[in-house]
C-alpha cells in the first residue's frame, strides 16, 4: 500500500512539475520542487536504519549526497527567484559535483562495484560503450558549454562524472545481482547522467529528470532488497552484442561528420572503440584456450585417475583409438602408441567375436561381456559399457572397460562348491546305507569265523573280512566328505599304511601289470588316521592300475625331504591332457566308462590329503604317464624320540 502511495505521488508530481515549477517563482513552488528530494533523504534513512554492511554504508552515502543536492537546490533556486540566475560556472558547481561523486560511490556499493569482480572480461564491453559515449560528448555537449578554460574545464568534469554514471550503470547491469531495488539504483544512474545532458539544450528537463531520479530513490528505498527483477533487455546487453552495434554506429555517424565538419575526435573515438573490441577478442580467445587446456587437462586426469581403480579407457573416433590411460595398456598388453596404430578396434576382439564388437559398437546400448585378446595368447572376459561424446568435430565414444576374469572364475568356483555340497549330501546319503550292509557282511563274517574251516576258508574269510573293513572305512570317509567330523590322529609309520594299501590293490592286479615298491628300510612318522592313510594310496594305486590297463609298469616310492615324507605313485598308462588334469580331484568326474567308476576315489585321496595338512600334485603327459606325488608333514614327537 505505502509502495502504491509513493508511486502515484511520484507520478502525479512528475506530471505537474513543469506547470507549477516554470510559471511561478513563489516559495510554494521552490518547495513543490524540493518535495522529491526530501522524501528521498527520509526514505533514504530510513533504509539505512535497517541495513547492515556494504549497503549500510552505501546509503549513509547516497542520504548524505541526497541531503547536499536538496540544500544546494534550494539555495539555488532561492538566489534565481530573488535576485537573479547565477552564472555557469559559479560556486554552486564544486559542491554539486561533490554530490555526482557521492551518489555514484553510492550506487556502485549498492549494486556491483568493481572489486566485487574476478572475471573483469566485461570491462571491454563498458569500455567500448564510454568511449562512444566520451566522444559523442565531446564532439556534441561539450561545444555548447560556452566559451572561457574555466567553462570547458568544469562541463568536461561534469561530462567525466556523467561517464561514471554511466559506468556504474554498466557495472550493475554486467556483474550485479538484477533485483527489483538495483535495476531502480541503475535507472538512477542513467537519468542522472542523461539530466545534464538535456541542461544544455532544456533547462527545465534538467530539473525534470533530477526529480524524477530523486523519485526512484525514494522508491528503491522502499522496495525489499531480496526481491528479483527479471528484465529481458539485460540478455541482449550482457550477450556481448551492443558493443558491437554501438562501435558499428558510431562508425557510421563518425564517416558523416566527416563530410560535413572536422571530425577528428569521433574518428579518435572510432580508434578507441574498435581497439577494445580488438583486444576483446584477443582476451577472450586466451581465456577460451585457457579453459580448454584446463578442461583438457581435467578430463585426462580424471581418466588416468580411473586407472588406479582397474578402470580400462579409450576414446575412438570412428573405430581408431585416440586415447588410451593405463590401466588399458595393462589390460589390453599393448602401449598406447600401439593401441593408436590399430586400424580398428575390433583388432583387440577375440577372433570370433569380432562381429559382436562391430555391432555393439555401433550401437552402444548397455553394459555388456565380451572378450579380448591379448598378444601374448591369453583370452581376458571384460565387462564393457560406453557412451557417445558429443562434440563440434567427428563423434567420438567413450568406451570403459574392467577385467572379470577373476570375478567369472569366481562365480564358477562358488557354483562348483554349492554343486559340490549338493553331491557330498547325496554321498553321505549312499555311504550310510552301504554302512548298514558292511555291517551285515561283517556279522555274518564273524559267525562263519567261528565255525570250523580249513585254511584255505579260514584265508579267504579273513580277506572277505580285511575287504569289508575297508569298505567300512571308505563309507566312513564318504561321510567325513560330507559331513566333516573331528578326527583322532596319532602317529603311524607311513610305510605301514602304504605297505598295507598295496596288499589290498596287489590282489586285483592283472598278471602283466608289474609294481614295484621299496618302503626303505628308515620308519616314516606322520601324524594321522591309519584307515584314511591307507584309503588314500590304495585309491592311487587302484588308479595307477586302471591307468595302464592290462599291460604297464606301477613303481611306489618313498623318502624324506626336509622335514617332509614324499611318496610317488607313478603309472606308465596313456597320460592325461591338461584339462584333465584341471578336474581330476573332482568329486564325481572320471575318464572311465559308465559302470568302470565312481569318481570318488581321488577326491577322497585328495580331501584325506589335504586334512592331514600334506599336498598331492599330479604330473602327466599324454602317452607317456602320470605321477601323483604326496607331502606330508613328518611327525614331530616321533622324530624326536
Amino acid at each position: 500500500m505505502a509502495l502504491a502511495a509513493l508511486l502515484i505521488a511520484a507520478v502525479l508530481h512528475t506530471a505537474l512539475y513543469p506547470a507549477a515549477y516554470a510559471s511561478s517563482s513563489s516559495t510554494a513552488a521552490i518547495l513543490f520542487y524540493s518535495v522529491p528530494g526530501v522524501v528521498a533523504l527520509t526514505l533514504s534513512c530510513w533504509r539505512l536504519r535497517r541495513s547492515a554492511g556494504v549497503d549500510r554504508v552505501g546509503w549513509a552515502i547516497l542520504a548524505a549526497a541526497v541531503l547536499g543536492t536538496v540544500m544546494f537546490d534550494a539555495s539555488w533556486n532561492v538566489v534565481s527567484r530573488l535576485d537573479e540566475e547565477p552564472p555557469y560556472p559559479s560556486w554552486f558547481d564544486a559542491p554539486y559535483l561533490v554530490t555526482y561523486a557521492m551518489q555514484i560511490a553510492a550506487i556502485g556499493l549498492l549494486t556491483s562495484p568493481l572489486w566485487r569482480s574476478r572475471d573483469r572480461r566485461w570491462l571491454f564491453d563498458a569500455g567500448v560503450l564510454l568511449v562512444v559515449a566520451a566522444g559523442l560528448g565531446w564532439h556534441i555537449v561539450l561545444p555548447r558549454a560556452g566559451d572561457g578554460a574555466l567553462t570547458r574545464w568544469v562541463s568536461f568534469a561534469y561530462i567525466v562524472l556523467d561517464l561514471a554514471f554511466l559506468g556504474t550503470a554498466l557495472t550493475g547491469i554486467y556483474r550485479g545481482r538484477i533485483t527489483a531495488r538495483n535495476s531502480l539504483l541503475l535507472l538512477v544512474a542513467i537519468t542522472l547522467a542523461v539530466a545534464d545532458v538535456a541542461y544544455y539544450y532544456y533547462p527545465l528537463a534538467y530539473d525534470s529528470t533530477w526529480n524524477v531520479g530523486h523519485w526512484l530513490i525514494a522508491l528503491a528505498a522502499v522496495l525489499p532488497p531480496s526481491l528479483t527483477l527479471r528484465v529481458p533487455p539485460l540478455r541482449v546487453i550482457r550477450s556481448g552484442a551492443l558493443p558491437y552495434t554501438a562501435a558499428a554506429g558510431m562508425a557510421v555517424f563518425t564517416a558523416f561528420e566527416l563530410q560535413h565538419e572536422n571530425a577528428v575526435d569521433l574518428l579518435l573515438t572510432c580508434v578507441a572503440a574498435l581497439g577494445l573490441v580488438v583486444v576483446k577478442q584477443i582476451v577472450a580467445l586466451r581465456q577460451a584456450l585457457a579453459i580448454q587446456r584446463q578442461e583438457t587437462a581435467f578430463r585426462e586426469a580424471v581418466l588416468e585417475t580411473q586407472s588406479d581403480l582397474g578402470l580400462a579407457m579409450v576414446i575412438l573416433e570412428g573405430r581408431k583409438v585416440i586415447f588410451a590411460n593405463k590401466a588399458a595398456e595393462q589390460l589390453t598388453g599393448r602401449h598406447a602408441s600401439q593401441l593408436s596404430a590399430m586400424p580398428s578396434v575390433q583388432g583387440l576382439a577375440f577372433e570370433a567375436d569380432r562381429e559382436d564388437w562391430d555391432a555393439w559398437l555401433a550401437d552402444p546400448s548397455g553394459p555388456d561381456d565380451a572378450r579380448l585378446a591379448r598378444p601374448d595368447g591369453t583370452v581376458l572376459e571384460i565387462e564393457v559399457v560406453a557412451r557417445w561424446m558429443h562434440s563440434a568435430g567427428d563423434p567420438r565414444l567413450l568406451v570403459v572397460a574392467r577385467d572379470v576374469t577373476a570375478r567369472r572364475q569366481a562365480e564358477v568356483t562358488l557354483a562348483h562348491a554349492q554343486r559340490l555340497e549338493g553331491l557330498g549330501a547325496l554321498a553321505g546319503g549312499v555311504a550310510h546305507d552301504f554302512n548298514n550292509l558292511l555291517a551285515a557282511i561283517l556279522g555274518n563274517v564273524g559267525l562263519l569265523q567261528m565255525g570250523e574251516l580249513d585254511d584255505e576258508a579260514r584265508e579267504v574269510a579273513a580277506s572277505i573280512e580285511t575287504a569289508a573293513r575297508h569298505g567300512a572305512s571308505l563309507t566312513r570317509s564318504l561321510l567325513d566328505f560330507s559331513r566333516p567330523q573331528p578326527r583322532q590322529f596319532t602317529v603311524e609309520d607311513l610305510r605301514d599304511c602304504l605297505t598295507e594299501g598295496v596288499g589290498l590293490a596287489r590282489t586285483a592286479f592283472p598278471a602283466n601289470v608289474r609294481l614295484r615298491f621299496e618302503p626303505g628300510p628308515v620308519p616314516i612318522p606322520v601324524r594321522g588316521d591309519s584307515g584314511q592313510l591307507v584309503q588314500a594310496f590304495l585309491n592311487l594305486v587302484l588308479n595307477a592300475r586302471d591307468a595302464v590297463g592290462d599291460t604297464g609298469d606301477i613303481s611306489i616310492t618313498t623318502r624324506i625331504v626336509q622335514g617332509s615324507a614324499v611318496v610317488e605313485v607313478t603309472d606308465s598308462g596313456h597320460g592325461m591332457d591338461p584339462e584333465t588334469q584341471g578336474r581330476i580331484f573332482e568329486p564325481f568326474f572320471t575318464t572311465k566308462t559308465r559302470g568302470a567308476g565312481t569318481g570318488l576315489g581321488l577326491a577322497i585321496s585328495h580331501r584325506t590329503i589335504r586334512d592331514h595338512r600334506g599336498t598331492i600334485e599330479v604330473r602327466s603327459t599324454p602317452g607317456v604317464g602320470t605321477t601323483f606325488t604326496v607331502t606330508l608333514p613328518l611327525s614331530t614327537f616321533a622324530t624326536s624320540s
